[in-house]
């Protein structure tokens, strides 16, 4: 299929595109997260965003994506189905931007829903397809069917009758976490929210020290301690360090490197679970337009080199240096 026949046909999608300030509008929609509004669940999904699946040209590593088996017509149209806005350097690049955007998605709803969305050129006949993004939380199943709840501005804005349009279930389909994430996902959600709401002390510190309430005990070096062991113990079944660097007060290095290498575990497990999704997704376009085609991936930390790392760590046979520069992307 030629570029120039995909830029010109027409998209149908069932599903409609609504921002999150219209979920409070339906009440079958459940409550829409604002976990970028406070400080460690934004750290955490930008950290998993950007890390999950680095950019080919910012990276030490030899990075590279191809479709099998080889095909010079399917190539374009995955391009197509999964590129933002055109953006198209090359295969890995575009299967970067799409992991990078649907990790924020899952990190900050536990999921993502995309809608399979198909082009037709001028003759209706159907040339491509394309992965669009839908509000994970208006999706729901009632029996066999699947259906959007669409709040009263949206049905406004697109001249709808009703507020639950009724969906084709092969044509969406759900990026879920890592098996072992998805119980504790909200727990610790909520547990760097409430620390997040907190930043860099109590809201009854400074009327304390200005003497508007009566006194309170207050210890900012164990309040900062006892903030950081709240957000590593939210965060421990994945190990993110929330940016903080070794400190033997609080965290010795050799447990620094231990959590670092069960992040490293977490995005690998995060990444092979995009791509395993993004392939049915593929497949199932692919069954409607005549070809069967894959995404490979190469160049990143794969699980033997994890497993490989953590031996060399508990058994001391590497230097510190030695275990974590292999993952350093960008040293």
């Amino acid at each position: 299929m030629r570029r120039r026949d995909l830029e010109d046909s027409e998209l149908s999608r069932q599903s409609v595109r609504w921002y999150t300030t219209e979920a409070t509008q339906h009440p079958a929609i459940a409550p829409i997260p604002q976990f970028h509004d406070y400080h460690y669940p934004r750290m955490l999904i930008e950290d998993v965003r950007n890390n999950v699946m680095p950019y080919r040209g910012m990276t030490k590593w030899k990075l590279d994506a191809r479709i099998e088996p080889g095909n010079d017509d399917v190539l374009p149209l995955i391009e197509k189905a999964i590129s933002d806005r055109g953006f198209r350097q090359n295969l890995y690049e575009v299967v970067a931007n799409f992991a990078q955007e649907c990790a924020s998605w899952m990190m900050t709803f536990g999921k993502a829903t995309y809608e399979i969305g198909y082009l037709y050129d001028a003759s209706k006949n159907l040339v491509g397809f394309e992965l669009l993004d839908v509000m994970p939380n208006s999706i729901k199943r009632k029996g066999k069917k699947l259906v959007q709840y669409v709040p009263q501005s949206v049905m406004e804005d697109y001249e709808l009758t009703s507020d639950t349009l009724e969906l084709s279930p092969e044509n969406f389909i759900t990026f879920e976490l890592p098996s072992y994430m998805r119980d504790t996902y909200e727990p610790m959600m909520a547990a760097l929210y409430a620390q997040g709401k907190v930043t860099s002390m109590p809201d009854f510190v400074l009327p304390n020290l200005k003497g508007e309430i009566a006194p309170i005990p207050y210890d900012l070096n164990k309040f900062a301690r006892d903030q950081k062991m709240a957000v590593a113990e939210a965060t421990k079944i994945i190990g993110w360090s929330a940016r903080q660097a070794p400190d033997d007060k609080f965290m010795t290095e050799y447990y620094h490197l231990e959590r670092f290498l069960r992040f490293e575990m977490f995005k690998l497990n995060l990444r092979i679970s995009m791509i395993d999704t993004l392939n049915e997704a593929i497949s199932r376009a692919g069954n409607n337009l005549g070809f069967k085609a894959k995404i490979v991936v190469e160049g990143l930390p794969t699980l033997e080199d994890i497993r490989q790392a953590q031996a060399s760590l508990a058994t001391g046979s590497k230097s510190f240096t030695d275990v974590i520069n292999p993952f350093l992307a960008y040293g």
